[in-house]
């Protein structure tokens, strides 16, 4: 549950700094574009880096080991699945019909989920696959269906 609340917490907090537009299209951030999309930007990169680093600060209080490490990336992983459905979710000014236009969410499982979702969720599971279902399917179940309900 930590997790889904740091992951709400996180969607709030970028809903609070980009607004209704997404992919920091309305920032004064370096953009950077395939063709006439823009596929990623800096807004996005320090906020992967801040995120990256949120979930490593228990390598400040225990010795660095490889198990612990799958686990945290596997769980940061998750985290940006579910802090990205959140942004949707919870933003208010973002309307479900805007989603179903959006380029970096096509295509669609059950025109709700993005299909992007399933292979990133698999490579989190392979990382560390111990009580994946236990740890993150509440939060992720629980999430998929804010999602499909706005």
């Amino acid at each position: 549950m930590y997790y889904f609340i740091l992951s709400a917490i996180m969607a709030l907090w970028e809903i609070e700094i980009e607004g209704v537009a997404g992919w920091a299209s309305n920032l004064p951030t370096q953009k950077y574009f395939r063709g006439d999309r823009v596929v990623w930007t800096n807004y996005h990169t320090y906020f992967a880096l801040f995120s990256f680093l949120l979930f490593h600060q228990v390598f400040l209080y225990q010795e660095w080991n490889f198990v612990t490490e799958r686990k945290v990336l596997s769980e940061y992983i998750k985290f940006f699945i579910v802090e990205d459905t959140l942004w949707f979710a919870l933003n208010k000014q973002w309307k479900k019909k805007q989603v179903n236009k959006d380029w970096w969410r096509e295509p669609k499982f059950l025109d709700t989920i993005p299909v992007f979702y399933f292979p990133v969720l698999l490579l989190s599971y392979l990382i560390y696959s111990e009580n994946w279902i236990f740890q993150s399917g509440v939060d992720f179940c629980l999430v998929m269906t804010i999602d499909w309900l706005v």
